[in-house]
């Protein structure tokens, strides 16, 4: 399961295989953390937290405002720009530099069947800054 960010659930079906429709995924914003992961055949399941500080809070501020449509198309790829240089970054950080992974026990599956809107195409028919 994954919180509800476009780009959070898209890393979690493509990297586990997880799939709403099989019950093999969901999204729910009240988890700690960005991901809980348990195995199947042993139930071990897992807490993946971003450690603190490791992402740049301007991003989330314009996103939020994003979210409410709020930013200019500058705005807007300004965004763009501050979290493709935040992508650069984690792909050359060590994964343990990054993030914290805890063990979860009793950990029970309860999908939730929430609706959340698909952020990522609120703006897609901004124009470009000029």
């Amino acid at each position: 399961m994954s919180k509800s960010s476009p780009c959070l659930t898209d890393v979690a079906i493509y990297i586990t295989g997880g799939r709403v429709q099989y019950n093999t995924f969901y999204v729910d914003n009240t988890i700690e953390g960005l991901y809980i992961v348990q195995r199947m055949d042993t139930g071990k399941t897992i807490s993946i937290k971003r450690k603190p500080n490791v992402k740049p809070t301007i991003i989330d501020e314009l996103g939020n405002k994003a979210i409410k449509e709020e930013l200019t198309e500058c705005e807007l790829e300004e965004l763009k720009k501050l979290e493709k240089e935040y992508a650069k970054f984690l792909k050359k950080s060590k994964p343990e530099d990054v993030f914290e992974v805890t063990e979860l026990t009793n950990f029970i599956w309860k999908p939730k069947t929430e609706t959340y809107i698909k952020t990522d195409i609120i703006n897609k028919n901004k124009k470009n800054c000029n």
